[in-house]
């Protein structure tokens, strides 16, 4: 079948507005955790003597070991010295690649946050690193114009590397192997609005090897983006971001129908390369299709005129522009000829043309460029 006669696929049953690969999505904001009240209903029970609760609960752990056994597995007092004797071994046979795993795992949280006219705050402090390196991030909450910074140091003590903004994150994804040299790298982001209000940020990823130094930064607006392993165990970063850019503009759509497109970007042979093509059939599940009817509705509509639904036409562009950065070039091309109204398609290419310029992607530029 002709690819640019192809036709939509049906909608799914349940919308989703939008996806983004972020395994924490909220894990930049400060979290406060409610108190919560248990209100009892019924009679209080009466309290048992030690002599009571002892038995039973030597008869619960009775009743399940012989549970455990009955099924095949250890007893929980078995179970637990397995796990000891299994932690020793680990600890003795422990090697470099064990060093790198351990650092993938740090949980601790540094960052600090300094809005304007207002003193740095947020979770001050120092952190070991791997290979006698520590990091820092710290701000003055007696100096509302100090900022913030954050500063990586060697054994001895000496500063190797450091950046300052109005807000600085240690990024969770320190200690991730992103080079791909076998030594953990150290993930900052600097400008982000630590208190989950938007803005822009920039990464700053750090590589200790052979001595430190920044391996690339990468900037964009919120949400931050966040890398994760692959199915073959590479490192990916994965962005959502609002590309429609001066469409949103010119079809009037509102805020809430702008969704985020998805990119993956890998760093390879020595840079940062976008390799979302690869990770299609990841992005697609999550995508919204327009149904048929919709479909059919939005083409007769008379932009010119103003009639015509803005939550049509934004749930067309986003998955236009999805296909796009998915290089699926004639699919998102027969997208426009089936939904978009004719009389409109010359424009939507001209404004398409315009806004690849600063999608840094030329081949998605060089593609629609020949599109009529």
């Amino acid at each position: 079948m002709d690819s640019l006669s192809a036709p939509i696929p049906l909608a799914r049953p349940q919308r989703t507005v939008y996806r983004i690969a972020t395994p924490e999505p909220d894990r930049y904001v400060r979290l406060r955790t409610p108190t919560v009240k248990y209100v009892r209903h019924g009679p209080i029970p009466q309290q048992q003597s030690g002599a009571a609760l002892f038995f039973m609960n030597l008869l619960r752990m009775a009743f399940v070991s012989a549970l455990l056994v009955a099924c095949g597995q250890k007893p929980p007092a078995a179970r637990l010295a397995t796990q000891q004797a299994s932690a020793v071994t680990t600890q003795i046979e422990k090697g470099p690649k064990d060093q790198v795993r351990a650092a993938e795992q740090q949980p601790e949280k540094l960052d600090c946050q300094a809005e304007q006219g207002i003193s740095p705050n947020g979770d001050f402090g120092r952190k070991k690193l791997w290979d006698g390196y520590e990091v820092s991030v710290e701000g003055d909450p007696n100096d509302p114009d100090s900022g913030c910074s954050a500063v990586i140091y060697d054994r001895s003590g000496k500063v190797v590397y450091n950046t300052s903004g109005p807000d600085i994150l240690l990024d969770p994804s320190t200690g991730l192997d992103i080079a791909g040299d076998g030594v953990p790298d150290v993930v900052l982001v600097n400008g982000a609005n630590g208190n989950g209000g938007g803005g822009s940020w920039e990464l700053e990823v750090v590589s200790l090897n052979p001595q430190p130094h920044l391996l690339f930064s990468f900037g964009g607006n919120f949400p931050i983006p966040a890398f994760s392993r692959d199915s073959r165990g590479r490192i990916v970063l994965w962005t959502g971001d609002r590309w429609l850019g001066e469409l949103q503009n010119i079809y009037n759509i509102p805020n809430a129908e702008v969704h985020y497109q998805q990119r993956a970007y890998r760093f390879t042979d020595g840079k940062l390369t976008e390799v979302t093509p690869e990770y299609r059939a990841e992005i697609e599940p999550g995508l919204f299709v327009p149904s048929k009817h919709e479909v059919e509705d939005f083409k007769a509509s008379d932009i010119a005129s103003g009639q015509f639904d803005q939550s049509e036409a934004a749930d067309i562009l986003n998955l236009l522009l999805q296909q796009i950065f998915c290089r699926q070039f004639d699919r998102a091309l027969a997208l426009i000829h089936q939904a978009w109204p004719a009389q409109d398609q010359p424009k939507l290419f001209a404004t398409l043309k315009q806004e690849s310029k600063g999608w840094n992607c030329p081949e998605c530029e060089n593609a629609i460029a020949s599109w009529r």
